[in-house]
């Protein structure tokens, strides 16, 4: 759970301006959207929950908790899944679904693993370890080589962020699934 006092700090401005003096537009919060992977997907759900004035958020193959499966989210948010990481087998993407009353979507990644969304693929492809290990490592971090991963994680955070800081418009969605036949959307 988050403490009332880092929330309430979070919000004060001056406190912000204390904590990153070299970094003014730290207290820009009501123009930023949170993202994250694995807990910190989870993490970044419940920061939407404590903070309002985040625009939207997307958890990026995290298993949901705290307050956000009971209470929900108003505001944009996406669940990032891989390979069979959707409601139907994730039971906290199941409870968590119908109470993200705002703009919502679900998409998983066909071919990826967990740690396909870390850097573990590209250090897996820099050692050439895809290769060599192919189906252990494949259980680990997916099949998809690790720069096509990459650029599909940094084109679905960057076209979301997009979506729900500037534009509004779903047409991220069209240039994203266009790129990427790997990912089906769920939800």
């Amino acid at each position: 759970m988050t403490s009332p006092f880092y929330t309430a700090s979070f919000k004060n401005i001056s406190f912000a301006d204390r904590l990153f003096p070299s970094y003014p537009h730290i207290s820009h919060i009501s123009n930023t959207a949170i993202f994250g992977h694995s807990l910190g997907g989870a993490a970044a759900a419940a920061a939407m929950s404590q903070v309002p004035s985040f625009r939207g958020g997307m958890n990026i193959d995290g298993t949901m908790f705290e307050r956000v499966l009971t209470a929900g989210l108003d505001r944009p948010f996406v669940l990032l899944g891989h390979e069979n990481k959707t409601q139907e087998t994730d039971p906290s993407w199941k409870s968590v679904w119908p109470m993200l009353t705002g703009w919502k979507k679900e998409f998983e990644v066909k071919g990826a693993a967990h740690y396909s969304f870390s850097d573990l693929p590209l250090i897996a492809l820099g050692l050439d370890l895809q290769k060599q290990l192919q189906p252990e490592i494949g259980l680990v971090l997916g099949t998809l080589e690790g720069h096509r991963m990459m650029n599909l994680t940094v084109t679905y955070v960057t076209a979301f962020r997009d979506f729900a800081l500037k534009s509004g418009s779903e047409a991220f969605l069209d240039v994203a699934s266009g790129n990427f036949l790997e990912v089906i959307e769920v939800a």
